[in-house]
């Protein structure tokens, strides 16, 4: 399991990143798709910015 072999607690802030980014999207009625879109949501997943129009 990943969370026991992780010996960096970072894991744990990386996970809250993704989550937050996957409710970001659904309470905007899923703006970008996980799949078609993955270049856009890791942009947002870089900076830690949303983009302010949709």
């Amino acid at each position: 399991m990943l969370i026991t072999t992780q010996k960096d607690d970072k894991i744990f802030w990386d996970i809250g990143k993704m989550v937050g980014i996957l409710l970001w999207n659904d309470m905007h009625e899923n703006k970008y798709d996980m799949f078609n879109d993955y270049q856009i949501l890791d942009n947002i997943y870089q900076k830690e910015e949303f983009p302010e129009s949709i």
